[in-house]
Parts: structure tokens; sequence; C-alpha cells
């Protein structure tokens, strides 16, 4: 079951939420038909509830979102992008050993 903590971002909302929080956000940047996202959406759903109240984590579907994906330049998937005070401050693309790198990208900004 997906994690309620995974907030959907797409091209009316992403600009507002990666810039109206001091908490660092985790955007996965994914599609429906992209088995290597399926193959990480366990990994993300974990991270979303071990992150409430100290990071955010949101997931764009990209063929829905053509304006953000060309914003932020994501050209494969899945594509997990992070940003702090509205600056991107971390990327991480593809599906090869991810959790100890998304969570320690996470938690480097938590608290600052």
């Amino acid at each position: 079951m997906p994690s309620p903590h995974i907030f959907p971002l797409n091209d009316e909302n992403f600009e507002a939420a990666v810039t109206s929080t001091d908490h660092p956000i985790m955007v996965a940047f994914t599609s429906p038909t992209c088995s290597h996202c399926a193959k990480m959406a366990k990994h993300i759903d974990a991270i979303a509830n071990q992150s409430v109240g100290r990071a955010i984590v949101a997931k764009v579907t990209v063929p829905e979102s053509p304006r953000v994906t060309a914003l932020v330049g994501i050209q494969s998937m899945p594509t997990f992008v992070f940003f702090h005070k509205g600056q991107e401050y971390a990327r991480y693309v593809g599906d090869k050993n991810p959790p100890s790198y998304l969570t320690s990208a996470l938690a480097s900004k938590i608290g600052k």
C-alpha cells in the first residue's frame, strides 16, 4: 500500500511546494510504465514513513507533468531530486543500491 505521507506534485503545485518549507524535500520523478520506478516504490514509501515531521517526500508523475519535468531537466526515470529552501542540493538517477543514498541525502539537511 502506498504511503499516505508521499505528496503528489505536478505542474501546478511544484514550485510552491519546493520553496514554501524549511524541511528538505525528496522529489521522486517516476512513471506508471517504468519498471525501475515500480522497483523503487517500496523504498520511497519507507523513506516517507520514516521522515514524517522532519523531511518531505513527494512524487511527480512525469507523463502528467511535462513542464516540471523539463524545468528540472529529468532525462530518465526514476530520478530523485533533493531540494532545501528552494534550491536543488542533490540528485540520484536509477535504482542501483539507492535506499542508503536517498536517506543520507535527506538526513544531511534535516534541522539545517
